[in-house]
């Protein structure tokens, strides 16, 4: 799901040379926190949005085999 998201932030465009992911990088997360604490909290922010999904699914009881 992970390379889903990256790959749908790569296509969605907020300005003609930026995309969805550089734009809630430097919009967002950089003024927030800096270069480096503000890409952590970009990650973090990643990781609780899956963890979100993931409860979310076993509330509903849909799980995935592989």
């Amino acid at each position: 799901m992970s390379g889903v998201l990256v790959k749908l932030y790569l296509l969605l465009r907020t300005a003609p040379q930026q995309n969805l992911y550089g734009w809630l990088y430097t919009h967002v997360f950089r003024p927030i926190g800096g270069n480096y604490p503000g890409s952590l909290l970009f990650a973090l922010f990643h990781v609780g949005l899956f963890w979100l999904l993931g409860w979310w699914m076993d509330r509903k009881k849909i799980y995935i085999r592989v």
